[in-house]
């Protein structure tokens, strides 16, 4: 892989980030960017009230998000946020979101 196209990648990925952060931002969580970490997660988002009381999935204080392009997370990645969410001693959602070339939307991939 040549650097150019490494960069590329990189920047795709931090773009997917930036927009899954905004989503989420968006629609009332307070959202943490684990930029260049390389960890388990890209995203931490903390509920607020509003979303409390309004959310889809009941009431699920945090979120960890795992961002990816193209492809979605592999069995190992998803094994690992499994166990992060056994560790997590609040009520927290773990996902991983899948932002596919040319779809507005991600697949949303539910961990724990």
């Amino acid at each position: 892989m040549t650097a150019r196209t490494q960069a590329g990648r990189k920047a795709k990925g931090t773009r997917a980030e930036r927009r899954a952060a905004e989503s989420l931002r968006e629609a009332g969580w307070f959202v943490v960017r684990a930029a260049g970490s390389h960890g388990l997660c890209d995203l931490v988002a903390l509920w607020t009230p509003a979303v409390a009381t309004t959310s889809e999935r009941g009431f699920i204080p945090a979120l960890v998000v795992q961002v990816k392009t193209g492809r979605g997370a592999r069995a190992a990645e998803r094994a690992k946020l499994r166990e992060l969410a056994l560790r997590l001693s609040v009520k927290v959602s773990v996902e991983v979101w899948t932002y596919r070339d040319r779809v507005a939307v991600p697949y949303v991939e539910v961990i724990q």
